[in-house]
């Protein structure tokens, strides 16, 4: 569950208003959540992962060009700011594992990701969260490279607008793994 947190889903969230395809970005909300309960039905490893910068952004240093600097620039992801909160309907609950540490794009980047999943066996990750074009294909490029089979529930995850999101499900997603929806996910498990 990537960024599933209120600079996104919220209403007046930083980064919500960058979503010009509404209805993308609805049924990423409400397929998230039927996501989300299917893997906590099935007791599967519930693995949440955010963006939580301190204030003036230390963690991301001078650098004011690509996703630094547009975290910067929109005042996101800030420890102590609601923003920066998991968004009430994908609050962690007791057993659930939350990443720490993550400094890059990739939720792998300099988190404690890859050791919880190697030391929990889990070998195959189901990727749902935001931005679909940055931080899930960063992730799901690294996964694919550390050696996890990886699947992206296509409709449990937006971009800005269809075009980047269409670009990615047709000509990316084949080269690191598979996509699922979210009910193919839920039929065929």
């Amino acid at each position: 569950m990537i960024e599933f947190q209120n600079d996104w889903l919220s209403a007046n969230g930083s980064l919500n208003a960058f979503m010009q395809d509404r209805e993308q970005f609805t049924n990423s909300v409400i397929n998230g959540k039927k996501a989300l309960e299917y893997a906590r039905a099935k007791n599967w490893h519930v693995v949440h992962v955010g963006y939580f910068f301190k204030d003036g952004y230390p963690e991301l240093g001078e650098k004011q060009e690509g996703m630094w600097g547009l975290i910067k620039q929109t005042q996101t992801f800030k420890i102590g700011n609601t923003g920066s909160e998991y968004h009430s309907d994908f609050i962690p609950i007791k057993g659930e594992f939350e990443v720490s540490g993550r400094t890059g794009v990739s939720a792998f980047s300099g988190s404690n990701l890859d050791a919880y999943l190697r030391n929990n066996n889990i070998q195959e990750i189901y990727l749902a969260g935001y931005a679909l074009h940055a931080c899930v294909e960063s992730t799901f490029r690294d996964a694919h490279d550390k050696g996890y089979y990886a699947t992206v529930i296509s409709d449990a995850c937006a971009t800005f607008n269809k075009e980047i999101k269409d670009n990615f499900l047709q000509n990316i997603v084949y080269a690191f793994g598979k996509q699922q929806t979210t009910e193919e996910l839920i039929v065929n498990i």
